[in-house]
């Protein structure tokens, strides 16, 4: 990638001037510039070509894997610059595979990969993108960690896994990658979209109510839920998601989204209101949720292509189906940005290595982002198209 100095310098700025020492600076300037840089593989070795001088190969493998420097301050730093810049309509939590050869790298394990259609050794991460329909950007990651990779005291202490962490399923990886950003990074509120069909859906909705965080969840049919009366409460007894399938299918109505390549789509869409009995943290505290359940429907097939639950109980289907459609800007944004960038690229086997690559990607992706924008002439009218559809301030 060329023709990013400008914003290179700016972000740089802004991220790396609050690290405590001068020459943790310059490497992660030299680390950013690489990344938008080096053709290929995003290693070190390739990095440290840049500067042909002695030495630089094995001072980045220092600044990446021992040095002492917290990637998690940098990472609120680049949330509240792309926050800023942006104007981000929500908050989308994807799912990113990276293929292995080797099983030394932190958290690999041997699984199937949908993207390549058989089994591999392979680490998942979840990471936080701020999305307009426009752009995205990942802010946080956290590295799912199998059970084998915290219950084994050789492994935790060869990949340097803080005592802190155990092992977390899927679904609880992801939440965890958005409350620890809607706790303490002095963000605006923004609705949460993430796929719950390989989680805990009924967690994900007790968590993030219990905090006042607004969600766009999408799940299977199977979810047990009852619809409401006009008078509140219960109209039926738990059951299934599909069993409300008729009485959204009379609501349909149609929509029109814009898809990552900007061209007018139209769908079907209904809405119910519905409640969802949750648990918080105790079995006693049990309540149930008002909701909405929203379907979506591709064309005239019978069975709707989607189902979301959302707490966003006053604003339409429309609205709603144009939100669900961020995933696929993140998506197109993951495949021609952040793996050109070197996302999937660390060689090395250190948790903490691990993660500070994934933040300098991340604020290498931020780089490009700001300069695609630039080049349009968007920048500045992402917030202006963004505002009207802050939901929460």
């Amino acid at each position: 990638m060329e023709g990013f100095d400008k914003f290179t310098a700016e972000l740089c700025s802004r991220i790396f001037d609050s690290m405590p020492r001068s020459d943790q600076s310059r490497w992660g300037r030299l680390y950013v510039r690489g990344l938008l840089s080096v053709e290929g593989k995003k290693t070190i070795r390739n990095i440290a070509s840049l500067v042909q001088k002695k030495q630089v190969e094995q001072n980045l493998h220092h600044f990446m894997s021992k040095s002492p420097w917290d990637w998690r301050p940098m990472r609120r730093l680049l949330a509240q610059y792309v926050d800023e810049v942006m104007g981000p309509q929500a908050w989308v939590i994807e799912q990113m595979v990276i293929p292995k050869k080797g099983s030394h790298t932190v958290g690999v394990e041997r699984g199937f990969v949908p993207q390549l259609g058989r089994i591999v050794n392979n680490q998942k991460a979840f990471g936080v993108w701020l999305a307009t329909n426009q752009d995205s950007c990942p802010v946080n990651w956290r590295l799912v960690l199998p059970p084998e990779w915290v219950t084994s005291p050789g492994r935790r202490d060869r990949a340097d896994i803080p005592d802190s962490l155990n092992s977390e399923t899927p679904g609880v990886c992801a939440l965890n990658a958005a409350l620890e950003m809607a706790g303490t990074w002095d963000l605006g509120r923004r609705p949460v979209i993430v796929d719950a069909r390989y989680g805990d859906a009924h967690r994900m909705v007790a968590e993030f109510v219990a905090r006042g965080v607004p969600f766009l969840i999408r799940i299977g049919d199977s979810i047990a839920v009852a619809a409401t009366n006009p008078t509140g409460g219960h109209s039926q007894r738990l059951g299934p998601a599909h069993q409300f399938m008729e009485q959204l299918r009379m609501r349909r109505q149609p929509v029109e989204w814009i898809d990552a390549k900007r061209s007018v789509r139209r769908s079907l869409a209904a809405s119910l209101d519905i409640v969802l009995p949750i648990t918080f943290d105790r079995p006693a505290r049990r309540q149930a949720t008002r909701l909405v359940l929203l379907a979506e429907w591709a064309g005239h097939a019978p069975e709707p292509a989607e189902l979301w639950l959302t707490n966003l109980a006053d604003v339409s289907p429309g609205f709603l189906v144009r939100l669900s459609k961020l995933v696929h800007r993140v998506a197109r944004d993951f495949s021609r940005v952040c793996t050109r960038v070197g996302i999937q690229d660390f060689e090395g086997r250190s948790f903490k290595g691990w993660h500070r690559h994934a933040t300098l990607a991340s604020v290498a992706h931020a780089v490009a982002m700001t300069a695609m924008a630039d080049r349009r002439g968007s920048r500045t009218g992402m917030q202006q198209h963004t505002h009207s559809h802050r939901l929460i301030a």
